[in-house]
């Protein structure tokens, strides 16, 4: 899994894109005092809930008008957008370059589509049919209003979700801004989806994760899960704080499927700058099964992975 918020330019961060939203939200859609409601809080996910619960209208739900929701990712789309002109450093195109020849898939939370570079066309989706043990994929023309967690971007059409190379985009992507998540309640709904998935709720054709004995076709087999749980992953530039609700969820569910199943994979790594991890997040992430190993840059990550 690679984030890399250090590989744009200095102002490609959190607080640049929290300090430009009220210009975008202000004698649009709400007052100075809604605006300025979550001042003080740093907290990306913190400000965009609280933002939300200001802009939410009673009478928004199953109505054709934007609710709160939709007004504040439209705003922070906006601002993305504004700060899209800045191109990934070069370390980081090269460390793309070797992710493709080795056949490296990428998870990531980014929303915009650097990762991809020229691949970022490529929209596709992955679908495997038990009862004629065949896989289905298709070129997809557009969007549903939200992501589907099996559909990628890739250089090749994929037979399965780690046959190569693909961007997976588990937070949502720029290109359908409904499938963005930024607050709490987005959140929650990923948890939602992702337990629906793993312990195979809504599909009786397929198996449980956790299935006796070990089945590939379980019900999250053709999305990026497959590759979160059955893969060792290493974690580069995202901070797993607290208010990563979704994140520690799926950690911990992996490391019970792990345990629970007795595989044995190659230790998942958490990379991170030198004094960057508090004492908390390194507790959390060793206790869950990952290596952590500090740079002095992430410069020196890019540059010399794989490690």
């Amino acid at each position: 899994m690679v984030f890399n918020r250090h590989a744009y330019a200095p102002d490609f961060s959190w607080n640049s894109i929290l300090n430009r939203l009220p210009s975008k939200l202000r004698g649009v859609v709400c007052n100075n005092a809604i605006c300025n409601c979550a001042k003080g809080v740093d907290s990306p996910i913190e400000v965009f809930s609280i933002l939300c619960s200001k802009l939410w209208k009673p009478n928004s739900i199953g109505s054709k008008s934007p609710n709160g929701v939709d007004i504040a990712t439209k705003a922070f789309i906006d601002v993305l957008k504004d700060l899209m002109h800045w191109s990934p450093q070069q370390y980081f195109a090269d460390l793309r370059s070797r992710l493709v020849k080795l056949n490296i898939p990428v998870l990531t939370t980014n929303f915009d589509n650097n990762i991809e570079g020229k691949y970022k066309r490529r929209y596709l989706s992955l679908d495997y049919d038990p009862l004629s043990n065949t896989y289905n994929t298709s070129s997809r023309k557009g969007y549903s209003r939200y992501y589907p967690w099996n559909s990628y971007y890739s250089e090749k059409v994929l037979k399965s979700a780690d046959d190569g190379f693909a961007v997976w985009h588990i937070h949502g992507d720029i290109n359908l801004p409904s499938s963005i998540r930024l607050g709490y309640s987005e959140y929650g709904g990923a948890i939602t989806n992702a337990h629906k998935l793993v312990h195979n709720i809504d599909q009786p054709n397929k198996k449980r994760l956790y299935a006796e004995p070990v089945s590939p076709l379980w019900a999250g087999y053709n999305t990026w899960l497959q590759l979160f749980f059955k893969r060792a992953i290493c974690i580069a530039g995202l901070g797993i704080g607290q208010e990563e609700l979704f994140l520690r969820w799926l950690i911990i569910e992996r490391y019970k499927f792990l345990q629970t199943q007795n595989i044995n994979l190659p230790s998942s790594i958490y990379l991170c700058k030198n004094n960057e991890i508090s004492t908390s997040q390194s507790v959390f992430l060793t206790n869950f099964g990952f290596k952590i190993m500090e740079f002095d840059d992430y410069y020196d990550f890019y540059s010399s992975f794989p490690i």
